[in-house]
């Protein structure tokens, strides 16, 4: 089996801020390894249809 590249993934950041985190700004290493969900995503899998996007 070939091995796979590692892809280096940017840091998130946007005006918005982060949801729920009592006001701390969350790294990428501080989400290694847990689900996380984009806001768009919890919209449209909570109310049946999507509205964000491009």
């Amino acid at each position: 089996m070939a091995s796979r590249a590692r892809v280096r993934a940017p840091e998130l950041i946007g005006k918005g801020g982060w949801l729920n985190t009592g006001n701390k700004d969350l790294t990428l290493s501080d989400l290694r390894g847990r689900i996380v969900v984009g806001r768009d995503a919890y919209l449209a899998a909570v109310t049946g249809r999507w509205e964000g996007g491009a």
